[in-house]
């Protein structure tokens, strides 16, 4: 009974914790600012979230992985103990299915269909359970800062501006005449950059 629970506990929180990651880091800056209106206060527990989404997510991938060991323990423990060797090849069989659909599929789906609704609900007890896992996600932060490992940033297009600006029209931050000013001069700031460069 109690390995039940257990295992439904930590099942729980594997389904918790990626649908956070997954709404987390999908919400943009400009989403999180639409948010204000609705609830300022998870709204700049978001934006601390966003400014600190290294720490974050090293928090949840930490909590991820002790989760999914110990559930994998516990079923081939339980399983072992009631069906000996195919009760072990069982429990692999059923921790891979259970963990691709509540650890994966169902959670980042719901989590891409409503990106906004689940990142307001997950920002408190994620920023709790950080500091929570803190004693062992600080130090890995600390060791991948270390290892100095350095992915090529990816330049802002004035597509990817456009499409901000648009979503900032249609929750009614911007008006339309406001976003022809300030496509008007990025496209002057660009030309002039281009022309001195040339």
């Amino acid at each position: 009974m109690i390995e039940t629970l257990t295992l439904i506990a930590l099942y729980g929180l594997i389904f918790f914790l990626s649908l956070a990651e997954t709404a987390l880091v999908k919400i943009s800056p400009t989403q999180i600012y639409s948010l204000q209106g609705r609830n300022k206060l998870k709204a700049r527990k978001l934006t601390k979230i966003k400014e600190n989404m290294g720490k974050t997510l090293t928090s949840i991938l930490t909590l991820q992985s002790l989760s999914k060991v110990a559930v994998a323990s516990v079923s081939a423990i339980v399983l072992t103990s009631l069906f000996g060797v195919l009760g072990a090849l069982g429990s692999i069989a059923a921790t891979f299915l259970l963990m691709l659909f509540v650890g994966n599929i169902v959670p980042k789906t719901l989590a891409l269909q409503n990106t906004e609704e689940i990142a307001l609900m997950v920002a408190a007890p994620v920023m709790i359970l950080s500091k929570v896992v803190a004693p062992i996600s600080l130090p890995l932060s600390y060791l991948f800062r270390k290892v100095n490992i350095k992915g090529k940033k990816k330049e802002l297009t004035l597509n990817d501006l456009e499409v901000t600006i648009d979503f900032a029209r249609e929750k009614e931050i911007l008006t339309s005449i406001q976003k022809k000013a300030i496509m008007n001069i990025i496209l002057k700031s660009a030309l002039t950059r281009r022309n001195q460069n040339g």
